[in-house]
């Protein structure tokens, strides 16, 4: 039906043309609100009909075809509610009787003068008008059950009979409350069933005073339920008539609250006039302009911010805003002439416009007053109108989103009503009518069954379900729906059945995608190193998201950079090879992105790289894009060439991505340092057996000497005996100071300094006794190192360079048999072959021969390919198939040595994280070459060799 422009729209169907075109002219001429539209043939009619829009329906009877009688059974099953007049010149009233009893809306014979245009017109707007009304009092009727159902409180509506309140209809409320079913107290006496014994005269006197219209505002009263006796507050509503009315129980059976509740009504009906709540006044006229006599509490706070009084204020005066001084005036004129004026105004109040709904109490018996005032403030109703009507916008626009519908189907009509989202999840268009049965052909075969018997338990009045199945829309394309139906129970049968229906296609294949993901991330988790977890990753990006590109790229230990560990072959082959990203390039955008979301720990998702500040276009071919820190690892990403082609599913998927993958590194670098402590632990435990190896057997050797000697000395009173104890003393001492330094506790050097090469040598050089020796000196460099630790590096180089470069004394007999583990004394002829004073410092090289006379020349330079440094010397050097076992605890060239030093230096060269080598020197002698060494220039700047 038309809107609210008062227009009524007219289908006129009669056989004759001529006559519909000059009745239409005629009825519009009537009334301007018709606007005639002919047919001449009722099936063309019907289809003209079918498009909706019509009012009235004015058909001739005697027609070809099909009479006006049978077109009307034709528009009854289609609109059964449009008012239908047949309009004919076949005038009997056979035909009259008929038409009344076919359940037309009017009938009007044709006359031949104008005059019966004018008789149609008003039938017409006559029969369009009462439609319309009882289109408005069914909703109205429909918006009251609603209410009374959904009313919390019980509630009882009651007709008087012979002075009996017999109940009409109870909430669910009441039954909840009271405990009676609907069944059971409907048509009998409201008194029966819930008075007490004892308070029959109390329930006489409620009666009485309904059935003479007056209003109960709060009466406390006793009634009875199924559990036993409670109290309540009673109000009522009750017909102008008398005849009956509505009973509205308050449960105040507990007596602290329902003394809280009787305090504060109380303080409200003392407060108030005649129990309003809202901003009221009492006035009189004076002079012809409305002046309060008083005012109630909210009148004073609402229009003169908490003021004691206003009596003798002209009203106009205080709440009219200056621009409706007009309309004051109107309403004035009409209160002053006794009129019952209920309109919204817009007035001001103490704290600016607000919007009332005005309504007078002319008093034109009272001597003191006119009347009162009353100003109910709207505002925030019409506030929650504004808002409800968006939000039932935007209700709309969420079903839209959400691709949810809705659908009813009636029972006694077998009709079945969808909404406009129902008809968009199947494909079907505005005029496609849906059937219980087309319904039902619409799901799959394979789930058509469970639906239909679902929807049978639901018909039943079983209970509501909820499942979901298989469509097949009416494009051919095949979807997942979740769909619900619930019955709706009158009179103990299903009337109608309602219910929803919402697209889960994308959410299943979601799931799907997350189940993929979950299973394809098994092999990630398994993953042995970080390369083939980004490999693993990358795929797993490439196969979910379905973007074309994707990749990984981890940090280098120095945090420097990020290293490219995987891309997808269509990232390389769009990209090219991938890029190394540097963390301190001032120069590209994507560098410091990637790095911003390292360092931040944040991910970053780009919808459009042409409209990100960070990102250049010419730099990238992607247009978005995201990327997600790895925790301290590196970063994973996943782009597209197309802008906006990122979705939130895409962005959460990443994310689980990314978490797996952090975790699986995480795993595989706790695995790494498990595996390097296992070796550590192995290599201190290989060292300690060599300790105790060492211990058990070169120390026992200069201690043995020491005995022998002391023994010699006592026995033959030779000093020199004496002097030679002292020398495996000292021996002994460097044994073990050898070893305290062997058994410290193996770390890599975390905290290096830099430290100047030469000068460290130097300090060396003058705190080993080196004799005749010559230092060159040709490292002029700064290496990161341990200061300290370096120095034992150097010096047990310098020494082993010094002792076994020089000159070597006569073997003594004597002390070799000592000091190789005899303790029996040497024999007097051995005695006096020994040289008068101690032997010089010095060794025998590894081929027998005696070292030169003049001392060893030790060198210290830098290595030519700049990657370490060198300490070389011109003595006898080692020969190469001893080279192998020089850095092994216990391994000596000379007699004198601990066959520790070479070890030492190997162990510290080790904590560094250098590598040393054994080679022959330029002069025949022994080279030590250290790489792996990092420098230091004079800049500041750091490289490694």
């Amino acid at each position: 039906m038309t809107g609210g422009d008062g227009s009524i729209d007219v289908l006129h169907v009669d056989d004759d043309p001529g006559l519909t075109e000059v009745a239409a002219r005629f009825l519009e001429r009537e009334d301007p609100r018709l606007a005639v539209a002919t047919e001449s043939e009722p099936a063309a009619a019907l289809e003209r009909l079918a498009g909706g829009g019509f009012d009235c329906i004015v058909s001739d009877y005697d027609m070809p075809r099909m009479d006006g009688l049978e077109f009307f059974e034709a528009v009854r099953e289609r609109h059964p509610d449009v008012p239908f007049i047949l309009f004919t010149g076949k005038g009997s009233e056979a035909v009259a009787g008929e038409a009344v009893s076919a359940g037309v809306t009017d009938y009007l014979q044709k006359e031949t003068s104008t005059e019966q245009y004018r008789l149609l017109s008003n039938r017409i707007t006559n029969a369009v008008d009462q439609s319309r009304t009882e289109a408005r009092l069914d909703e109205e009727r429909r918006r009251f059950r609603v209410l009374f159902e959904q009313f919390t409180q019980p509630t009882v509506e009651v007709e008087y009979e012979n002075e009996e309140p017999i109940v009409r209809r109870v909430n669910p409320a009441f039954e909840e409350v009271f405990g009676y079913a609907a069944e059971a107290i409907v048509g009998e006496s409201l008194d029966e069933y819930i008075v007490p014994d004892g308070q029959e005269t109390e329930a006489e006197r409620i009666n009485e005073q309904v059935r003479e219209g007056d209003r109960l505002a709060a009466e406390q009263v006793t009634r009875r339920t199924a559990d036993g006796t409670r109290e309540f507050l009673l109000q009522n509503a009750v017909y102008p008539d008398g005849s009956g009315g509505f009973a509205i129980y308050t449960d105040i059976t507990d007596r602290r609250e329902r003394e809280r509740r009787v305090e504060r009504q109380n303080a409200r009906l003392s407060a108030l006039f005649e129990n309003f709540p809202e901003p009221t006044a009492a006035y009189a006229h004076e002079g012809g302009e409305p002046t309060i006599v008083d005012a109630n509490e909210a009148f004073l706070d609402t229009f003169a911010d908490g003021e004691s009084s206003l009596a003798g204020e002209p009203v106009d005066d205080l709440v009219i805003p200056p621009d409706r001084e007009a309309e004051a005036e109107r309403i004035d004129e009409r209160v002053r002439a006794g009129d019952t004026v209920d309109e919204h105004l817009r007035r001001r109040a103490a704290d600016g416009l607000r919007d009332f709904r005005f309504r007078n109490v002319p008093l034109p018996d009272d001597d003191r007053i006119d009347g009162y005032g009353i100003y109910a403030d709207i505002t925030e109703r019409l506030r929650r109108d504004r808002e409800l009507r968006r939000r039932n916008d935007l209700f709309r626009e969420a079903q839209e989103l959400a691709d949810v519908g809705g659908w009813e189907y009636r029972v006694d009509a077998d009709e079945l009503v969808w909404s406009e989202q129902v008809r968009r999840i199947h494909d079907v268009s505005e005029s496609f009518e849906p059937t219980l049965e087309t319904a039902l052909e619409f799901y799959h075969p394979d789930d058509r069954r469970k639906i239909e018997a679902a929807f049978q338990r639901v018909l039943a009045g079983a209970s509501a379900c909820e499942l979901e199945a298989r469509i097949e829309t009416a494009d051919g394309d095949e979807r997942w729906v979740r769909t619900h139906a619930r019955p709706t129970v009158e009179d103990g049968e299903v009337v109608r059945i309602h219910g929803a229906v919402q697209d889960v296609t994308e959410r299943k294949e979601q799931l799907e995608t997350v189940r993929q993901l979950q299973y394809r991330t098994q092999r990630l988790i398994r993953a042995s190193d970080p390369t083939g977890a980004a490999e693993t990753a990358t795929d797993i990006a490439s196969e979910a998201l379905e973007l074309p590109f994707a990749g990984v790229h981890l940090a280098d230990d120095e945090w420097t950079t990020l290293e490219p560990a995987a891309v997808t072959a269509d990232g390389r082959d769009r990209l090219g090879e991938a890029p190394t990203y540097e963390r301190t390039d001032p120069d590209r955008t994507v560098d410091r992105l990637n790095w911003g979301v390292l360092e931040s720990g944040e991910p970053l998702v780009v919808q459009d790289a042409r409209e990100h500040d960070l990102v250049d276009e010419t730099e990238t071919p992607t247009r978005s894009g995201m990327v997600f820190p790895l925790g301290d690892h590196g970063v994973v990403f996943a782009a597209s060439p197309e802008p906006n082609a990122l979705t939130r599913f895409d962005r959460c998927l990443a994310d689980i991505l990314a978490t797996v993958l952090t975790a699986a590194l995480d795993r595989i670098e706790r695995e790494r340092r498990l595996e390097s402590q296992k070796r550590l632990l192995e290599e201190r435990t290989d060292r300690l057996d060599e300790l105790v190896s060492v211990i058990s057997h070169d120390l026992r050797s200069p201690l043995s000497v020491v005995a022998g000697r002391l023994e010699m000395a006592r026995d033959t009173g030779d000093d020199r005996h004496l002097e030679r104890a002292l020398s495996a003393a000292e021996r002994s001492q460097d044994i073990v100071g050898d070893l305290l330094t062997l058994a410290h506790e193996e770390d890599r050097i975390t905290d290096p300094a830099s430290v100047a090469l030469d000068d460290v040598v130097r300090d060396c050089w003058r705190d080993v006794a080196t004799g005749t020796a010559t230092l060159a000196l040709e490292a002029d460099a700064t290496v990161r190192a341990d200061r300290g630790r370096l120095r034992q590096l150097l010096e047990n180089l310098i020494r082993n360079s010094v002792e076994h470069g020089s000159t070597s004394p006569p073997s003594q007999a004597r002390e070799d048999a000592v000091e190789h583990g005899s303790t029996s004394p040497p024999s007097q002829a051995q005695e006096d072959a020994a040289p008068a004073d101690p032997p010089t410092a010095g060794s025998v090289a590894a081929d027998g021969a005696p070292a030169a006379d003049d001392g060893v020349t030790v060198t210290v330079g830098a290595l030519d390919d700049g990657e370490g440094f060198y300490v070389a010397d011109d003595g006898p050097g080692i020969p190469p198939e001893e080279r192998d076992a020089v850095f092994e605890s216990g391994y000596s060239t000379g007699d004198d040595g601990t066959g520790l030093g070479l070890s030492i230096v190997e162990q510290v060269a080790r904590e560094h994280g250098w590598t040393v080598d054994l080679e022959e020197s330029a002069d025949g002698g022994a080279r030590f070459e250290f790489a792996g060494v990092e420098f230091v220039d004079d800049a500041g700047l750091e490289w490694t060799g």
